[in-house]
C-alpha cells in the first residue's frame, strides 16, 4: 500500500468531522451531568475556590473574581499582560510565581488541596485590611514571624500590633487569666505606623519594638496579678493607596508656580519616570516638555531590571509606582529616592519616606499621588543645614557666611569624670578598698526598703504670709511598707497620724535589724582586713574600755565567750560608716 499525501489528510479531515459530531451529540448529555454534579456539591465547590482564593491572598498574589471563579493577571510568554484560571498547570504556575516574586516550591506548598495551615496561625482579610493571628508561639519566634508577614506586602500600608498574654495570681499560681489580642486594650503603638518602604520594617516597626518594655503595654486588672508569658499577637495590616503617577491629579498654584518645583506636563501615570529622567539627563539646555525621549529609556531601563520585554503598548499602559516598589526603582537606577508631601494651606514641608542607601540622593514631591520633581528640598522647607555640622539657618546666605567663618571649628563635647559643681559625700568603703588593695570586692548594699504613704486632702484655708493662702493639708491615712530582703509588704492603715508613723518605723526598725546583720555577713571578709588594720576603740563597743584599742583577736574572743552583741554592734557601725 503507497502512502499518498492526498489521502492522509482526507482520512484526518473525516477523524476530526466524526469526532466534532461527537462531541455535539454528547453534549448536552455532558453538560447535564456537569449541572447535576455542580448543584449537588454547589456547597463544596464554593468552599474551594474561596480557599483558593485565600491562599493566594496569603502569598500576596491578587486574584479577581469572574462568575464563579478565580482569574490571576500575570504577563504571558509573548510580554502581554494575560489571565489564567487554572493554576495548577505548570507552565501558568510559572508565570504566577514570577509575576509575584514568589518561589514555585512555595507557591506548590500553599496551592494543592490537602495543605494545611499551621494551626497556630490565622489569617483573616477584608477588603481594606487584613489580620495575622500567632497563638501559642515562643518569644524567640515574634520577631521573625512579624518581619516575615511585613516583608511580603506589596504595597505601602499602616501596621500595628496586638498583644495575647496570660496572667498569674501572685498568691494563688493556679489563677491564671488570659487575655485575647486586641487593639482595644493590648495594642503596641498608640496608632498604626505607616510603612513607606522596606527599610521602615525595621526602623519603625521591629526595632522600636525591640527598645520597649513590652510588659508596660499590657493591662493587669487588679496589682494581685503578675505577668506569667506573652503567648500570642496579631498584626493589623491596613492597606493604602498612595501610588505615584495619578496624571490627573490637579496641583494648586502655590505648588505649581513654586520656583523648586518642576510639574512636567502629560506624565501618562509615568511622572516618576519623569522625576528620573530629568535628574538624570546631563544637559544645560533641558526642557520639562521635551525630555520624552529620556522617559523612554529610563522606562526601559527599568523593565529590563525587571526582567520584562519593553513593548509600546505597555509603556502606554504603565500602572502607576506604589510607594513601596520604589525600593527597586532606587536599585535599578541606583538612586536614593525621599519622597515629601506639602501642606497647601501652611506651606510645611513633612518627609514621607527617607532613603537609607547610599545612592545619590533624588527629591520628590507628592501631591494626591502625582510626583512632581524637587530641586532644591532646602530652599523649598526654607531650611538650610550645614552638611557638617547640622546646624539649621533660616536663609542661605546665613549658611554661607557659617561655611566661611565658623563651621572649620570642631566641636568636641566633653564629659567631666567627677562632679564639678555637686561635691557628693566621699564613698568611704570605696577608697578604702583602693587604700588596702582589696579588689573583686561586692561593696554595694543588696537590700533596701521602700514605703508609700496614701493621704486625704483636709481643707485649711489658712494665709501664710501676704500672698501665699494654703488650701488643703495632706493627712496620711495608710502606708505600705516593702523590703527586698525578706520579700513581704505591710499596710498599716490608722486615723491618728502619729501612731501610724510609730507603727510603720517600728516595722522599719525590726527589719533594718536583719538588712543590716545581713549586711555584716556579707562584709565579715572586708570587717576583718579593717580591724585589723585600724582597730576598734572602746567607745565603739558598749561596755568595753575607751581607751583601750581592740584586734581581731579581741572580737574572736568576744564570739567565743558568747558576748556577740559588743561584736554586732560594733560590726553594724563600721558598716554604716564604710557604706555612707
Amino acid at each position: 500500500m503507497t502512502y499518498s499525501p492526498e489521502q492522509y489528510e482526507l482520512n484526518k479531515e473525516r477523524i476530526k468531522a466524526a469526532q466534532k459530531r461527537y462531541y455535539l451529540k454528547t453534549r448536552e448529555t455532558r453538560l447535564a451531568k456537569q449541572q447535576e454534579y455542580d448543584e449537588k456539591n454547589r456547597e463544596e465547590i464554593r468552599a474551594r475556590k474561596k480557599k483558593n482564593y485565600l491562599r493566594l491572598k496569603r502569598l500576596n498574589i491578587q486574584a479577581v473574581k469572574r462568575g464563579s471563579s478565580y482569574r490571576v493577571k500575570v504577563r504571558g510568554r509573548t510580554g502581554k499582560m494575560v489571565y489564567v484560571s487554572n493554576i495548577s498547570r505548570s507552565v501558568n504556575k510559572k508565570l504566577v510565581a514570577k509575576q509575584y516574586n514568589v518561589s514555585v516550591k512555595t507557591f506548590e506548598k500553599h496551592m494543592p488541596p490537602d495543605y494545611k495551615a499551621d494551626p497556630k496561625y490565622r489569617f483573616y482579610t477584608g477588603n481594606h485590611m487584613e489580620s495575622h493571628l500567632y497563638e501559642g508561639i515562643e518569644a524567640t519566634d515574634f520577631y521573625d514571624k512579624l518581619e516575615n508577614v511585613l516583608s511580603t506586602q506589596a504595597s505601602a500600608f499602616k501596621v500595628n500590633i496586638a498583644l495575647g498574654y496570660e496572667l498569674v495570681s501572685k498568691t494563688d499560681p493556679d489563677d491564671t487569666r488570659y487575655f485575647y489580642p486586641n487593639l482595644a486594650n493590648t495594642y503596641v503603638f498608640n496608632k498604626p505606623v505607616a510603612i513607606n518602604s522596606k527599610a521602615d520594617i525595621r526602623k519603625k516597626v521591629i526595632s522600636e519594638i525591640r527598645s520597649m518594655e513590652l510588659a508596660d503595654k499590657l493591662n493587669y486588672p487588679s496589682s494581685g496579678y503578675k505577668l506569667k508569658a506573652i503567648t500570642a499577637f496579631k498584626i493589623f495590616v491596613y492597606h493604602r493607596d498612595h501610588a505615584l503617577g495619578d496624571s490627573e491629579a490637579v496641583i494648586p498654584k502655590v505648588i505649581r508656580e513654586n520656583k523648586h518645583v518642576i510639574n512636567f506636563p502629560k506624565t501618562n501615570n509615568k511622572c516618576v519616570f519623569h522625576c528620573i529622567a530629568w535628574h538624570t539627563f546631563q544637559s544645560t539646555k533641558k526642557d520639562p516638555r521635551r525630555i520624552q525621549a529620556q522617559v523612554k529609556d529610563a522606562f526601559k531601563r527599568y523593565c529590563y531590571f525587571k526582567g520584562i520585554k519593553y513593548t509600546l503598548s505597555l509603556f502606554r499602559s504603565f500602572k502607576p509606582i506604589d510607594l513601596l516598589q520604589l525600593d527597586e526603582v532606587e536599585d535599578c537606577f541606583q538612586l536614593g529616592i525621599n519622597v515629601y508631601s506639602m501642606d497647601v494651606a501652611t506651606g510645611n514641608v513633612e518627609s514621607i519616606r527617607r532613603s537609607d542607601k547610599g545612592y545619590e540622593a533624588m527629591d520628590i514631591l507628592s501631591h494626591e499621588n502625582h510626583a512632581l520633581y524637587i530641586k532644591n528640598i532646602d530652599m523649598l522647607q526654607s531650611k538650610y543645614q550645614c552638611p557638617k555640622c547640622e546646624m539649621i539657618f533660616v536663609s542661605g546666605e546665613r549658611l554661607k557666611n557659617h561655611k566661611k567663618n565658623q563651621c572649620e571649628l570642631v566641636n568636641i563635647e566633653s564629659f567631666p569624670t567627677e562632679p564639678t559643681i555637686y561635691k557628693p559625700a566621699q564613698n568611704t568603703i570605696r577608697s578604702l578598698l583602693t587604700k588596702y588593695s582589696i579588689k573583686d570586692a561586692d561593696h554595694y548594699i543588696d537590700h533596701f526598703i521602700v514605703y508609700d504613704f496614701e493621704a486625704i486632702l483636709k481643707p485649711t484655708a489658712t494665709q501664710h504670709g501676704e500672698n501665699t493662702v494654703f488650701t488643703n493639708e495632706h493627712i496620711p491615712v495608710s502606708v505600705s511598707v516593702a523590703d527586698s530582703l525578706t520579700e513581704g509588704v505591710r499596710c498599716f492603715v490608722n486615723d491618728d497620724p502619729k501612731i501610724l508613723l510609730m507603727d510603720m518605723f517600728k516595722y522599719i526598725g525590726d527589719v533594718s535589724v536583719k538588712i543590716q546583720q545581713y549586711n555584716v555577713d556579707k562584709y565579715k571578709s572586708l570587717l576583718q582586713k579593717i580591724i585589723n588594720a585600724h582597730g576598734l576603740t572602746g567607745m565603739e563597743v558598749p561596755g568595753a574600755n575607751s581607751d583601750k584599742k581592740y584586734k581581731m583577736s579581741d572580737v574572736e574572743s568576744w564570739i567565743k565567750g558568747g558576748n556577740l552583741t559588743r561584736y554586732q554592734y560594733s560590726a553594724s557601725i563600721l558598716v554604716d560608716t564604710i557604706l555612707t
